[in-house]
């Protein structure tokens, strides 16, 4: 006779307090710690839009995607030393644009450059 066992039910977990972080997570942790305001693993990118933007669309999915998927509301935190993760509870973000055809004096490259460093 074959015996099945019940199913473990498995709880979410508690966005509250700092949670352990994985192994991929403690070495960007630790190298951020190394290279203290370093910017390496950001990577910003524009995308040139044509047409009429409806900004308030645009902004809406950008909002429903942060709320949707935790790692991108994660921030990483020392505890008593230690690297632990932080999930940020969903809030609207602050979506910038700049009109690139008036700007002769600053390249694109530029204000990537400077998005990608900024905290």
């Amino acid at each position: 006779m074959v015996t099945i066992a019940s199913p473990r039910v498995i709880s979410p977990r508690s966005n509250d307090e700092p949670a352990q972080l994985s192994f991929s997570q403690e070495r960007l942790w630790f190298l951020d710690q190394l290279l203290a305001n370093d910017s390496v693993y950001n990577i910003a990118v524009a995308t040139r839009l044509t047409g009429e933007l409806d900004v308030l669309a645009l902004r809406g999915a950008l909002n429903e995607l942060v709320r949707r998927h935790e790692s991108l509301r994660t921030r990483f935190v020392s505890v008593e030393g230690v690297g632990r993760q932080l999930i940020d509870p969903p809030s609207g973000m602050a979506l910038s644009m700049m009109d690139m055809t008036a700007q002769a004096a600053i390249s694109l490259e530029e204000v990537l450059r400077a998005e990608a460093t900024r905290a």
